[in-house]
């Protein structure tokens, strides 16, 4: 994949400060794969918005299982329940044992 400057601002620390810019009590569907806080993030950043995370050819859509992963998508945004007020708990708190 070549490189792309936007993919600098993908990082824990900037989806958390991202995250802390977002209604606390608004909630999110972790299932809709358009518009969970990740694809959410990656518009913010710029980023075309992911088709999901398993493309009809059975490639993988960039952003969801592949860059997720990386930081604790999955522990972060799974766990109910589905705002981002919590959510935010959970990035900082894994941030501080995965630094």
């Amino acid at each position: 994949m070549l490189y792309n400057e936007k993919w600098d601002k993908f990082s824990l620390p900037a989806f958390i400060a991202w995250l802390s810019t977002q209604s606390a009590n608004k909630k999110y569907d972790w299932y809709d794969i358009l518009h969970c806080p990740l694809a959410d993030y990656l518009m913010f950043c710029g980023i075309e918005r992911p088709a999901g995370a398993q493309l009809p050819n059975g490639t993988s859509g960039i952003g969801l299982d592949t860059l997720g992963k990386n930081w604790g998508y999955y522990e972060i945004l799974r766990a109910t329940p589905w705002t981002y007020g919590v959510a935010l708990k959970r990035a900082r708190a894994y941030a501080n044992v995965n630094p």
